[in-house]
């Protein structure tokens, strides 16, 4: 009769290198451990000093994507969420996804007009920021509009309206999509941010704040006005 012999099964035989909890890898053909790369199993975290990512790092619902090109999907093919982060390998830079537009993550910080206007009724026209584009955005989303007045108008009757708007290259303003008219009476509405959050085209070559007086009665405004923005990828 034959015999037919059964080997044992392999074991993961072997001793772990390293200290406790130090993840094992393939070190020249033996086991490895390293102080730089430790899992807690109580945490269910792992600690390593450098994370290099050829594609996608994903962070509890966030995925941050790094390539070349604007990414319109996850990697997966599942679609981008907000907050979603990308790194773009070709101008090392960081953006974010708002819902619709991939957004630089350095916000950019506008400020136009201090000084003081004294006039009866009377449109003004405070100086305008300049909006350059750049090879890392084209197009601005400005996300909100802050006043500091010292000093506006006297009562309801006498007082100062202000509108965010863009100037276009063909040197035409327009009103600011989002940016509604704030009406600047002493001692109300001297302080605060409007949230605009609208996308300013690539025609445009600036932003202003656009002062018009209501009543009779002359009197002076002294005020500080910045916008918050950032770029678009392109």
């Amino acid at each position: 009769m034959a015999q037919i012999i059964i080997p044992p099964a392999p074991s993961g035989g072997g001793t772990p290198s390293g200290s406790d909890t130090q993840v094992q890898f393939n070190d020249g053909g033996a086991f490895g451990g390293d102080s730089g790369l430790v899992y807690a199993k109580a945490t269910d975290t792992l600690t390593t000093g450098t994370l290099i990512a050829s594609s996608t790092i994903r962070n509890g619902w966030v995925e941050q994507i790094v390539s070349a090109t604007k990414p319109t999907t996850r990697v997966s093919g599942s679609a981008l969420v907000v907050d979603d982060l990308w790194y773009n390998t070709t101008t090392n830079t960081n953006w974010f996804w708002n819902g619709t537009y991939w957004l630089s993550q350095y916000q950019y910080f506008f400020s136009t007009f201090t000084g003081f206007l004294g006039a009866t009724n009377t449109i003004l026209c405070p100086e305008r920021i300049p909006l350059i584009p750049s090879t890392f955005g084209n197009s601005f989303f400005v996300e909100n509009c802050t006043r500091n007045v010292l000093l506006a108008g006297s009562d309801a009757t006498n007082y100062w309206q202000l509108q965010a708007q863009i100037l276009r290259s063909n040197n035409v303003a327009a009103n600011l999509t989002g940016a509604s008219a704030v009406n600047l009476q002493h001692p109300t509405n001297n302080s605060g941010t409007q949230v605009i959050n609208s996308v300013v085209a690539s025609d445009a070559v600036g932003l202003q704040v656009l002062l018009t007086k209501f009543g009779s009665a002359p009197n002076i405004i002294n005020a500080v006005f910045s916008f918050n923005g950032r770029l678009i990828a392109p």
